[in-house]
């Protein structure tokens, strides 16, 4: 012990120098950043149902696919529609036809968005896709 240092003031001193923690939190690790792509959707007016919604997750700084993560889609005007899970791929669908809620057809025109939210170790993403009316993109007056 150096002269003029309490024994207290010492042990401090060599818990720091080796890098013991004294009493303070450390910091959670950063959300690693992902990617959503969302693919072009449907929509069926004979059904008032919108169909072939997907999105892809991946990891932003690896491109590997991210399987089990929860995607929400909504119409472009925010209502939810359904919720999927990324297959090991890291493909969601919303598989089979979704219906829509009253009034929604037209706010699906605009569009739809994916979303993942953020779980702990990935930060939240989201993408908005086109949707075409038809499941081949024509619209057929007959």
């Amino acid at each position: 012990m150096r002269a003029g240092m309490s024994f207290l003031s010492a042990a401090v001193l060599a818990a720091a120098s080796v890098g013991v923690a004294t009493g303070t939190a450390q910091a959670a690790a950063p959300l690693r950043p992902a990617n959503l792509d969302a693919c072009q959707g449907s929509i069926n007016l004979t059904n008032v149902q919108v169909e072939n919604l997907c999105a892809v997750v991946t990891d932003a700084a690896t491109g590997q696919p991210l399987a089990g993560k929860q995607i929400d889609f909504y119409t472009g005007g925010g209502q939810f529609l359904g919720t999927s899970y990324t297959n090991q791929a890291g493909m969601a669908h919303a598989d089979g036809p979704v219906n829509l809620p009253v009034g929604a057809a037209q706010l699906i025109l605009t569009g739809y968005t994916a979303t993942m939210a953020g779980d702990g170790i990935y930060t939240p993403v989201s993408d908005h896709a086109p949707v075409t009316v038809g499941t081949d993109g024509s619209f057929d007056m007959k």
